[in-house]
């Protein structure tokens, strides 16, 4: 899906057949690798074994339904090819449906989803996937207006609104008081603590920091004004040593 995307800017900048075709055969590699379900809408599976998370069959992904969206929609945009369409608002359904009963999103049945980029047996809630995972929605916004899709569009509002209110209630315990939590993942066997390296922390700052000027939300900036403040050197050292501890229990080293 990363790799669509730069093909697509690149024809975007230089308008060439090459491109644009190579661009098309990629979301045509979405299409055919899409999974159907009557109840579960479409969904992505990635057989990556995720043994941190205990994950070792194909999973879904929160994050891969955003990519999906993001390609697919651009290729229904430059093609006019209705099946895009209609496959990625198939996948919206992913997001409305409780990690529990086979969708992408945790907390859901509690009222504060979180959508995972790793569907394990619990929540784990990686904070930067969540973020990436809204981007999709957002495009599914942009692109199909309420005229053109009234449930679809109605659909991707109320998934996008409720993933940012739910980014708000959960970022606080992301906050360690000197740096952020990679995730808030419970199960037992994982580290109590599980820092961000240094890129994925001014990567979470630079998604709050877009997500607030998408939303409007002006919490996500008090929010980003904080967690700056925790970018020192002296923390960046503790970090370290803490998720160097976070790694070697996981066997990761």
């Amino acid at each position: 899906g990363q790799y669509a995307l730069a093909v697509y800017h690149t024809w975007l900048r230089t308008q060439s057949a090459e491109k644009k075709a190579h661009f098309l055969r990629i979301a045509d590699w979405f299409m055919e690798q899409a999974v159907a379900d009557e109840k579960l809408g479409v969904y992505w599976l990635t057989d990556v074994p995720k043994p941190e998370y205990k994950v070792f069959t194909p999973w879904k992904s929160a994050f891969s339904q955003s990519r999906g969206l993001s390609v697919l929609l651009r290729a229904w945009q430059i093609s006019g090819n209705e099946a895009y369409l209609e496959t990625a608002t198939k996948a919206l359904i992913p997001y409305t449906i409780d990690l529990r009963d086979g969708g992408v999103a945790s907390w859901l049945k509690e009222g504060w989803p979180f959508y995972e980029e790793y569907t394990a047996s619990s929540p784990t809630m990686v904070l930067d996937g969540h973020n990436f995972s809204l981007l999709g929605v957002m495009d599914y916004i942009r692109a199909v207006h309420a005229d053109l899709d009234p449930a679809g569009h109605e659909m991707a509002q109320n998934i996008f609104r409720r993933g940012i209110d739910s980014l708000i209630h959960w970022l606080p315990q992301y906050d360690l008081g000197w740096w952020l939590r990679f995730n808030l993942c419970k199960m037992p066997h994982y580290p109590p603590i599980d820092p961000c390296t240094v890129n994925y922390f001014r990567l979470v700052l630079m998604q709050l920091e877009l997500l607030r000027q998408i939303s409007g939300r002006e919490e996500l900036d008090t929010f980003v004004q904080a967690f700056r403040k925790h970018d020192r050197i002296h923390n960046i050292l503790r970090m370290y040593l803490v998720k160097y501890k976070a790694l070697k229990q996981l066997k990761r080293l």
